[in-house]
């Protein structure tokens, strides 16, 4: 996976043995049934496909870690300061420890864009998603589930 984050780079540091607290989240698409939940991994609905929202911001980036959920691996990045704005590109590339995670990688900053490439044993169901806080600081949250 590429995640496009716009953003200067602050003192970002890539500390992948920082796990992260979980976040609740909507899972299910609007037009799921409730069975088709239940059979789904851990009820996971969210699909593999290339995700964006908002627009990109200009806060600096000041931290990027990873973490390790019951159904999913959880790559974090923290900005010091109003996020609402990300994009990741669903590639396959084949971190020891996760079951999903196999790799998340600084892939250089250019015109205010950061790049990171986060690497997955397959292409599996992920979402994204901005989380407030701490303070006045924002995440980009990115799931990927352990398996479909």
């Amino acid at each position: 996976m590429a995640v496009v984050l716009a953003g200067l780079l602050g003192s970002a540091g890539t500390n992948s043995a920082t796990s992260t607290s979980s976040a609740t989240g909507s899972t299910a698409s609007a037009g799921s049934t409730a069975s088709a939940a239940e059979a789904a991994y851990c009820g996971i609905t969210w699909g593999s496909a290339d995700k964006s929202a908002g627009a990109l911001s200009d806060a600096p980036l000041v931290d990027v870690r990873t973490g390790r959920q019951d159904c999913y691996d959880r790559v974090v990045f923290e900005f010091a300061g109003p996020v609402d704005g990300y994009a990741v590109d669903a590639h396959v590339t084949n971190l020891l420890r996760y079951p999903t995670l196999r790799d998340v990688v600084f892939g250089g900053s250019f015109e205010g864009y950061t790049t990171f490439a986060v690497g997955v044993r397959a292409r599996l169901p992920c979402r994204t998603f901005v989380l407030a806080g701490p303070g006045t600081h924002s995440r980009i949250v990115l799931d990927v589930a352990h398996q479909w």
